[in-house]
């Protein structure tokens, strides 16, 4: 079986694609080690690189603002969406090293109920609307709560859940 295509925008987030996916993944970098994320521009040869992949995986939260419009990924995951917006509960801008997440405990209740909305039900290739993680996950996650310690916990399993699903479907097409 090849080896899915998989571009990062930058190098921590391909180090975690490495981790997740194994061998099933061929995974890129496509912002270069020690270049500014918010000030970079991708090359039409970048850009052919993500939107021959099958999924782009990037930070969000405005990091990759200046250029993530001039690409059409087949399949896109914007791993800060509604993490920040818990993190800010806390008064942070994000989870640094997801030290608040590393505390709490994941609630088998809304990580079900994560898993269960009809995105993840849509056939490949898709993608998220901006408004997704601040309209539809973050007030179900407030519904529930929860410590935001429990909340980023419960949260960032269901990415990786995700994440591990989206390369299995893909790879089995």
């Amino acid at each position: 079986t090849p080896k899915l295509k998989v571009v990062a925008s930058f190098f921590p987030i391909y180090e975690f694609i490495k981790k997740v996916g194994g061998d099933k993944v061929d995974p890129s970098v496509l912002i270069p080690i020690g270049a500014e994320p918010h000030d970079f521009d991708p090359t039409i040869q970048q850009i052919q690189a993500v939107e021959s992949s099958a999924i782009l995986v990037y930070n969000g939260a405005g990091m990759e603002s200046t250029w993530i419009s001039k690409v059409d990924p087949k399949f896109e995951v914007d791993t800060s969406k509604g993490l920040n917006l818990l993190a800010n509960k806390e008064g942070k801008m994000f989870d640094d090293k997801g030290s608040t997440a590393r505390t709490g405990s994941v609630n088998i209740a809304l990580i079900t109920q994560l898993n269960k909305l009809d995105y993840y039900k849509q056939t490949f290739p898709k993608s998220l609307a901006n408004n997704f993680g601040t309209d539809i996950i973050f007030p179900l996650i407030e519904s529930f709560n929860l410590s935001t310690q429990d909340a980023l916990r419960t949260y960032m399993e269901h990415i990786v859940q995700q994440i591990v699903y989206a390369i299995n479907m893909v790879n089995n097409e």
